[in-house]
């Protein structure tokens, strides 16, 4: 087949291409048919021949969560038995939004964040048939890194305990909705550029009463796209409320490259000092409490 160059034949039996059809592993990958020779076990040569002890093969997949346009071979590399691809993509940046200027100005107001409306549909049954067959679902919100919403104290402040902040758990729920919104403070945040690079992930587990808890899996939000158009300086003359700028996420739930389910909810972030925080935080936070 090779000598042939047979490429859709052997595109037929790829086991990765394979399980990247049935959604089996790296869902939202992207991989071209391989219109090049194997690229494994192959003789240290120009062109291509192959050990004939070995089974030569395509030893890795060509897959990305980029747009694919071709793949191009590397016959006259020949320091390994791996022969290289080439491989050209299509970028579409992300819209990062109106980044308000002003956000790079640090003040003595912290970031807080107001999760509400939170629910996921389509959880996967995570407990066994004879304890109900279901799972026990919650959300816990981490960040990377570890610093901005991992808290020490073991006394609550505005609602929140030792660790990381999450939800109640809800009993026998594959498509959980959470009724109380959930306040999110961000320690050492003073502005949008302290925000480069960092992560929340909000990791959906099922919770067992006598063993660990399991992770069902985890949707990854990007913390400067919560706040882009809003600024720690700003301030509105209408309202003693700080401006507030509210973000929809709905996302797929992940789990070592496959889908359980999805995940919806809004987050409302505002830049507010203690003295500010009733008029603005606390307001947001009982008013989406209100919301059943």
């Amino acid at each position: 087949m090779v000598e042939k160059e047979e490429w859709s034949v052997l595109n037929d039996y790829d086991g990765l291409g394979q399980a990247l059809t049935k959604k089996e592993c790296l869902d939202g990958f992207m991989m071209l048919p391989c219109h090049v020779p194997p690229t494994f076990k192959a003789t240290r040569q120009d062109g291509y021949a192959y050990n004939t002890k070995r089974t030569h093969s395509y030893a890795d997949g060509f897959e990305s969560i980029l747009s694919p346009i071709c793949y191009c071979p590397c016959p006259d590399f020949i320091t390994s038995d791996h022969k290289p691809v080439r491989c050209a993509f299509s970028i579409k940046p992300n819209k990062a939004g109106n980044v308000n200027m002003k956000n790079t100005n640090k003040t003595n107001r912290k970031l807080y964040m107001v999760v509400s409306g939170l629910s996921c549909t389509d959880l996967p049954v995570m407990d066994l048939e004879i304890l109900g067959g279901s799972s026990d679902p919650y959300v816990m919100f981490m960040t990377d890194p570890k610093d901005i919403l991992w808290h020490d104290s073991d006394k609550k402040k505005n609602g929140y305990g030792h660790g990381w902040p999450k939800t109640k758990h809800l009993s026998k729920n594959l498509n959980p909705v959470w009724k109380d919104p959930l306040l999110l403070e961000m320690n050492g945040v003073a502005c949008y550029d302290d925000l480069a690079g960092a992560i929340m992930y909000a990791v959906v587990f099922d919770y067992d009463r006598n063993s660990g808890d399991d992770i069902i899996g985890t949707v990854q939000i990007n913390l400067q796209r919560l706040c882009s158009s809003i600024s720690p300086a700003e301030v509105d003359s209408r309202s003693k409320r700080r401006p507030s700028h509210k973000t929809d996420i709905s996302a797929p739930i992940f789990r070592n490259g496959q889908v359980y389910g999805h995940f919806k909810c809004k987050i409302e972030a505002a830049w507010v000092n203690q003295s500010e925080f009733d008029d603005s935080v606390a307001f947001l936070w009982k008013t989406n409490r209100t919301k059943r």
